[in-house]
């Protein structure tokens, strides 16, 4: 987990799980202050994130737009 804006890390998790995510949120203090929330387009963040964070939004980091965009583009040629 990384603060964008800063560009710092600020936990490192042993594993991708809904639960993790969800039990790493709630530990943040003053996080209704949070506005957005960036990520990759794996279910369980977006999920965790809206149901500790219902009042951010959701912004998909764009190098994993452009990848996916990428492998498409290279399954059809």
């Amino acid at each position: 987990m990384t603060n964008v804006e800063r560009r710092t890390i600020f936990d490192i998790k042993p594993n991708r799980n809904k639960e993790t995510v969800i039990q790493r949120l709630t530990e943040i203090g003053d996080r209704h202050y949070i506005e957005y929330v960036t990520m990759d387009m794996w279910k369980p963040y977006k999920d965790a994130v809206y149901t500790v964070l219902p009042q951010a939004k959701v912004v998909v980091y764009k190098f994993h737009v452009v990848r996916m965009a990428n492998q498409a583009l290279d399954s059809v040629r």
